[in-house]
């Protein structure tokens, strides 16, 4: 990913939490309710072998289930386990929806392949995805897995969502993105520093490939939004010690310092920051780093005043998400572990697509063909998601346009997040 794969140590709470790393305040006015256990009538055996869930809850066990499949890595080095992980999370989506009635009484039945961290495997998925009669494919999370089963669901189907907004979504073909564009969370940043009126601002970003971007965009902003950058700090992500490149910054006395890396690294970064004399200088991470199991990792060391780009859902006001996406978002987060206002953006990279696929059934009902459905979501205008409003066309196969995210406080320790700017971030919340 251009700005480096956020989706890499969020949505699947992935690579982060494997590689000594890893989905979102929600809301909603509706409770779902406790997670029933997902009742597996399969286990990953081999080599893109599926695991079946059908969790009927409201829906009704007489009526044909309506198949869904999903990929991802749920071995291997991309893989990790607990809550967040990939496989969970997709069976999580399948359970929410059901919990509500499923699509029209019929129970989502959500058959699970595993990747095994590994593109060649997830080649010999899609023709069992296909021989299944999946309505809808969710392909997660790693771009060289989704490009090599892209490349046959492209042109036959099923209707294919991606979770890395950077691959690329032909024109008339049968892959879409319901994410959040990948340079949503650089504009919040960039917008919400205007705001805040801060003149001198520091940058400290990693080597891996596409921090450029970041680099060339927080820089290029500066002048439209009314600050200056101080200076551009680089170090390597196996760093055990900024102590040099937080000196070069606390030299130049910037009144924010933007930390753009993803992944645990940033606790480096922290502990640098707390020795020095920039230990109250607000801080603005990556909104890949809104990642609960990144943030953990961090907690203890977090700025007071630490600031990321929040998802649609995070700071949108009461009545901004349908009910029924409401009660669906609700259950997903309750069986990820959160409880009060601890939250992050991991939702944003797949609840949305799920909720396309299932407007497309209730709208054609569960016999629809992949050309019908095809058809449907390409056509797909305010549709109403928790990223926002997706306006879908044959020549716009992602949806969202414009800025739909805003910004949220961390708080130290308990990692509890507060509404600081709005979607759009066009002006400040009284909690800034």
């Amino acid at each position: 990913m251009t700005r480096k794969t956020r989706y890499r140590y969020a949505g699947v709470a992935v690579l982060a939490a494997v590689s000594t790393l890893a989905a979102a305040a929600c809301s909603s006015s509706s409770s779902a309710g406790a997670p029933p256990a997902s009742a597996s009538a399969a286990s990953t055996a081999s080599s893109g072998s599926a695991a079946t869930s059908t969790s009927s809850g409201a829906a009704s066990a007489s009526k044909s289930p309506v198949i869904f499949a999903a990929m991802g890595p749920n071995s291997g080095s991309e893989y990790n386990p607990g809550p967040q992980s990939t496989k969970n999370q997709y069976e999580a989506l399948a359970a929410a929806w059901n919990s509500v009635g499923g699509i029209d009484g019929h129970p989502i039945q959500l058959n699970f392949y595993d990747t095994e961290s590994s593109a060649a495997v997830a080649v010999q998925i899609v023709p069992k995805v296909e021989a299944s009669g999946a309505k809808a494919f969710f392909s997660c999370c790693f771009a060289a897995e989704s490009e090599a089963a892209d490349a046959k669901t492209s042109t036959e189907g099923p209707i294919t969502f991606n979770a890395d907004p950077n691959i690329a979504m032909p024109s008339g073909s049968y892959l879409f993105d319901a994410t959040m564009p990948a340079t949503e969370g650089l504009a919040a940043t960039e917008k919400f520093i205007g705001l805040k009126g801060w003149k001198k601002v520091a940058l400290l970003t990693d080597t891996t490939p596409g921090e450029d971007t970041a680099r060339d965009s927080l820089t290029g902003a500066a002048a439209a939004d009314g600050y200056s950058v101080t200076t551009d700090q680089i170090f390597d992500v196996s760093a055990t010690s900024l102590a040099t490149q937080i000196s070069q910054i606390a030299a130049t006395k910037p009144d924010a310092i933007v930390l753009w890396s993803v992944g645990p690294q940033i606790a480096t970064a922290f502990s640098a920051i707390a020795a020095s004399s920039l230990a109250g200088t607000p801080v603005l991470l990556a909104d890949g780093d809104l990642n609960l199991a990144i943030l953990k990792k961090t907690a203890s060391t977090l700025p007071a005043n630490t600031y990321a780009p929040g998802a649609y859902y995070l700071v949108a006001q009461s009545g901004g998400v349908p009910s029924d996406e409401a009660a669906v978002l609700a259950y997903f987060l309750k069986a990820q572990g959160f409880t009060g206002s601890t939250n992050d953006n991991v939702a944003s990279y797949i609840v949305d697509s799920f909720n396309v696929a299932v407007a497309a059934i209730q709208h054609l009902g569960v016999n629809a063909t992949n050309q019908q459905i095809l058809n449907y979501v390409q056509t797909l205008s305010g549709f109403q998601g928790i990223n926002g409003v997706y306006h879908f066309s044959p020549s716009n196969h992602t949806g969202l346009s414009g800025l739909t995210m805003g910004m949220v406080k961390i708080a130290p320790s308990t990692l509890d997040l507060t509404p600081v700017a709005n979607a759009g971030v066009t002006k400040l919340l009284s909690s800034s």
